[in-house]
């Protein structure tokens, strides 16, 4: 009876002494410093982001007193909308003055970039959770005025757009969706594939016999009448045997877009001066 006593207290022994060994030590660690400071590959981290705690909190006391600032990232950058470039100036200024009617105030201060500073041990820690705060705030505001931060800006937009008919706008800030192809981008693809499969090219022309191909490449203005100003072509070859074919291509997309109705990019739904940038690419 003592024996197996023995035995029993022995195997008891022997396996919490296995199963301390498995153990490792949970450490708290609360900012990307304490992180890198404490890291060794046989602790337990249980994250504590202090400073984001914190910036949530202070948030949340400046709502309460009726203080709101949105940071200014947030209407230069959004998901769900692409700002034009012309959105930098008076368009920009004018969102800014409508966000005052709220008593919205901009904040302009640099949000650090966490991971650049501490790399991979800034995984678990954030910069921004004052900002978050204030801008999930803003956007209830807004929303309960049939607002938003994208429709401010939209309409700012096109308020520069209808203030500005004679501009010559950049091809980048026309219209276009993420999720569909508009009339203009049909019309352009559409296009292209009529040339390409009309095209004749002329006897002795070699083929590309690597990766990259030739084009040829028309930049021109589309007026808002549908005229066409400062058109230039430049015909670009792989193969340095076609060059003799040079004036031939240049001359070919010349005629096509003069002869072409070219349906308008537009800006904000308008019909205005646009930079136009076409190519074909060839055999």
């Amino acid at each position: 009876m003592k024996v197996n006593l023995y035995l029993v207290l022995l195997f008891a022994l022997a396996l919490s002494c296995s199963t301390g060994k498995g153990t490792q030590e949970t450490i708290q660690v609360y900012n990307p410093n304490d992180f890198l400071a404490k890291q060794t590959s046989k602790n337990n981290f249980k994250v504590i982001d202090t400073f984001c705690i914190n910036e949530t909190e202070r948030a949340e006391r400046d709502i309460k007193k009726g203080k709101l600032v949105l940071h200014d990232t947030y209407i230069d950058f959004h998901n769900t909308y692409e700002v034009k470039s012309y959105f930098f100036g008076v368009p920009r200024k004018g969102v800014i003055e409508e966000l005052s009617k709220f008593n919205i105030v901009i904040d302009t201060i640099s949000i650090p970039d966490l991971y650049a500073l501490y790399g991979e041990a800034s995984n678990s820690f954030r910069s921004n959770c004052y900002q978050e705060v204030m801008k999930t705030e803003v956007e209830n505001l807004l929303e309960g005025h049939s607002l938003s931060i994208d429709t401010l800006v939209k309409r700012a937009e096109r308020q520069f757009v209808i203030d500005n008919p004679d501009k010559v706008y950049c091809l980048p800030d026309r219209d276009r969706s993420l999720d569909e192809s508009n009339e203009y981008e049909n019309f352009i693809t559409k296009s292209r594939v009529y040339y390409t499969e009309n095209f004749i090219y002329p006897e002795g022309y070699h083929p590309q016999k690597e990766e990259l191909k030739s084009y040829t490449t028309a930049d021109f203005i589309l007026m808002k009448d549908g005229s066409i100003e400062n058109l230039t072509v430049k015909a670009t070859f792989q193969n340095a045997e076609n060059l003799k074919y040079k004036s031939y291509f240049e001359n070919g997309l010349r005629k096509f877009v003069l002869k072409t109705k070219w349906i308008h990019p537009k800006y904000s739904g308008i019909v205005r001066n646009s930079e136009m940038h076409f190519n074909i690419y060839f055999k």
